[in-house]
Formats: C-alpha cells, structure tokens, sequence
C-alpha cells in the first residue's frame, strides 16, 4: 500500500516535462480526498491521470484488479484525447470500453452510472 504522504513525495519528486510545466499537479490533502475530490486545474487534474502509472506504479501489486481498471480508462482516455483519431482505431476503442465497463462492474459493483 501507499499513504498519502509517499504520493505527494512522488509528486514533489517527479521531472514533469516541458509541456506540463504549467500543469504540475498540486499535492493532494486528505481533507479533500474526504470531500470527495482533488484540487487542481482541469489541466492539473488531466495531467495527474496521465503521470499516475510513474507516481505510484511502482507501489501497485501485479494483480491489483483496481489498477487494471485505471490504465483500462487511461488506455481510452490516451484514445480520445488524442489530437487525430484514425478510423483503424474505433473498433479497439470499443473493445477497451466494453472491457473497462465490465471489469469496472467486477471490481467495484454498481457504484456508477452510465450517462448515454
């Protein structure tokens, strides 16, 4: 496991590349993981998403089910956030959704709703 504490090191400590500079993550303070959210900008908090595998992947078991639900969304989140989306990539595009919903199910149970 990791505390609160190692993440806001990791974040202090992590070269954030030239693009990102603006958007460097801020720490994050347990009063507002209790609140139910991070501070930051949209940029920050896109930014975070993104660095989050170099932050604390070290600090994930292999087998986390959790984790493989998080880089499921940021393997869509890569996708759609991408400058050009080649038609080529819609069908695996599906394929990542379908699968992150499901193993979003298993993990966690009905703990969301779907907006279509």
């Amino acid at each position: 496991h990791i505390t609160l504490h190692e993440v806001n090191e990791e974040l202090k400590r992590i070269a954030i590349g030239q693009n990102d500079k603006a958007n460097k993550p801020v720490c994050i303070s347990e009063k507002h993981l209790q609140n139910g959210g991070i501070v930051g900008s949209a940029s920050q908090k896109w930014c975070l998403f993104r660095l989050l595998p170099f932050i604390v992947g070290h600090y994930i078991p292999h087998d986390a089910r959790y984790w493989t639900v998080y880089l499921l969304c940021r393997e869509i989140g890569d996708i759609i956030m991408a400058p050009k989306v080649i038609k080529e990539l819609l069908a695996t595009l599906e394929l990542l959704v379908f699968e992150f919903l499901s193993e979003m199910k298993e993990v966690f149970g009905n703990v969301f709703t779907p907006k279509c």
